[in-house]
């Protein structure tokens, strides 16, 4: 697979849910994501779903 920023390796990894106030504890996993080794673009199903609907500006 093919980076689309900098056409770099994509690589199938793992990504955690890191508490957010307590950044040692992690809370559970969302599953596989691909990233850049070169760039360290990251592509998992909610940054696709912002992607699509990013968030209305007030």
């Amino acid at each position: 697979m093919t980076c689309p920023r900098c056409r770099g390796l994509l690589i199938q990894d793992q990504s955690a849910l890191i508490n957010r106030y307590d950044l040692s504890a992690v809370t559970g996993y969302t599953g596989t994501m691909r990233r850049c080794i070169n760039c360290g673009y990251v592509d998992d199903p909610v940054v696709r779903a912002n992607r699509l609907c990013p968030p209305v500006a007030d």
